[in-house]
């Protein structure tokens, strides 16, 4: 095995193991969510409320409320932004076309909208992969190439000024 096939099959496996990770941190941001759904009341639109007399009201300090759902919950350093460029990425690899993804996640311009839409290695790897299985597809047998024969140059007509000169 050469030295370069060695290489890139490293970076590919370690790409293998981020998208893991990535899947891994994805389906535990997911449960967060979905345990906030079952807890939802139904006569409340909100994921995250207060209880004040006995009725949900909105949450206004969200930092705050967003710290302490987290620290309760053992994710440390999450922003709610995270989970909008989460979104974003899902949408987009689901196949929802651009204008219905950005009126989703509430985004006016295509320049903020891939601002979110970030490319990271497992989707780098998923383009080598699907160029390999095109190229596997291809044909196996030889195309044959005729030559052209040399194309000969046309003299061109005199300019104007050119043919007045004479």
């Amino acid at each position: 095995m050469t030295r370069d096939r060695a290489r890139r099959i490293d970076a590919l496996f370690s790409r293998m193991v981020a998208a893991e990770e990535a899947i891994r941190r994805d389906f535990r941001d997911r449960a967060i969510i979905e345990r906030r759904l079952a807890a939802a009341r139904p006569d409340c639109p909100l994921l995250f409320y207060r209880l004040r007399k006995g009725k949900p009201v909105r949450i206004y300090e969200f930092r705050k409320a967003w710290a302490s759902a987290c620290k309760a919950v053992g994710l440390t350093g999450k922003l709610f932004h995270d989970f909008r460029r989460t979104g974003v990425r899902n949408l987009v690899r689901a196949g929802v076309p651009r204008k219905t993804a950005m009126a989703i996640s509430g985004h006016r311009t295509e320049a903020v909208f891939e601002r979110y839409n970030i490319t990271d290695d497992a989707d780098l790897a998923e383009a080598v992969d699907k160029l390999v299985a095109y190229v596997e597809r291809l044909p196996s047998v030889p195309t044959i190439v005729v030559p052209m024969k040399p194309h000969r140059r046309q003299p061109r007509p005199p300019r104007e000024a050119e043919a007045r000169a004479c």
